[in-house]
């Protein structure tokens, strides 16, 4: 293949925190258009980083040398400047003064992971059948993407569990000048988390876009037969209608998940999300 992505020399992805959690997943590209195999590639300029949890849309050019902390799902841009305030100040252990955009990160990342999931179940599968060493490729391909979603959302339920102590702290410190909505936020993430995780877990057996799926389906099973075996040919091989179709149904999917699971806090009235990435 060509035109592929590129991480230069030395560079890192900082996924660990002062307050040792690691729900820091960054999404570099996304699942739905992803899985086309004709996006323009993500460049990753040499001795630089990222600080997770990012979003990061095809097309995107980080410069040589530039730490970025932020988000840029809409992608085709050059980020040149990643630098923080340069500044003192106290550091509080145990206080999250942000939530917003790291619950959002996180909640997209493992739709992503489902979506993804459903790709393999649906249309990969179709390119593994050939023997019994390419079944068991397949099968050892769908654990690993099983334990990446156990392990996304594990590493958030960690997260979850540490805002009431977050919130306790956060109003002493701030003795009454305190923002209620990110009190309130820590406290209903809290109190709403065996909810949130029932539902991530039922979203991973749910089918979504039942009619859209099948159709996208039909289509990659005739150019199979027509084409061969090859997954790259065959998939780079459709036209844009399909193309759109295909990433409409993977899209829906993401969306439905994110839609479901932040309605249940205020999270969504704060900072709400769209099919590009957040707002």
């Amino acid at each position: 293949m060509k035109n592929l992505p590129e991480v230069g020399n030395s560079y890192i992805h900082f996924n660990y925190t002062p307050n040792q959690d690691k729900a820091t997943a960054s999404l570099i590209g996304d699942v739905p258009r992803g899985v086309m195999l004709n996006q323009k590639p993500i460049f990753l300029g040499g001795q630089g980083g990222l600080v997770g949890p990012s979003r990061l849309g095809y097309g995107t050019v980080i410069a040589a040398g530039v730490i970025y902390r932020g988000d840029c799902p809409e992608g085709g841009k050059l980020l040149i400047d990643g630098r923080i305030k340069k500044t003192n100040s106290v550091f509080y252990p145990g206080i999250y003064w942000n939530i917003e955009r790291r619950i959002l990160n996180n909640i997209n990342y493992i739709a992503s992971l489902i979506a993804l999931r459903q790709w393999y179940l649906s249309v990969r599968i179709q390119f593994f059948q050939e023997n019994f060493m390419s079944q068991k490729l397949y099968e050892g391909a769908l654990e690993k993407l099983d334990m990446a979603i156990d392990e996304r959302i594990n590493r958030l339920k960690a997260l979850t569990y540490k805002m009431p102590k977050s919130a306790e702290h956060y109003e002493k410190i701030l003795k009454g000048k305190d923002s209620k909505v990110l009190v309130n936020q820590k406290k209903e993430l809290f109190d709403n988390w065996q909810e949130i995780e029932d539902a991530l877990f039922l979203f991973r057996k749910k089918l979504v876009g039942i009619s859209e799926r099948n159709a996208f389906l039909e289509k990659v099973a005739r150019d199979r037969e027509k084409r061969g075996n090859n997954y790259i040919k065959v998939i780079q091989g459709l036209d844009k209608e399909w193309y759109a179709k295909g990433t409409s149904w993977l899209q829906g999917i993401v969306d439905k998940i994110n839609k479901e699971i932040l309605k249940k806090s205020l999270l969504l009235k704060i900072m709400p999300i769209d099919s590009n990435g957040l707002k």
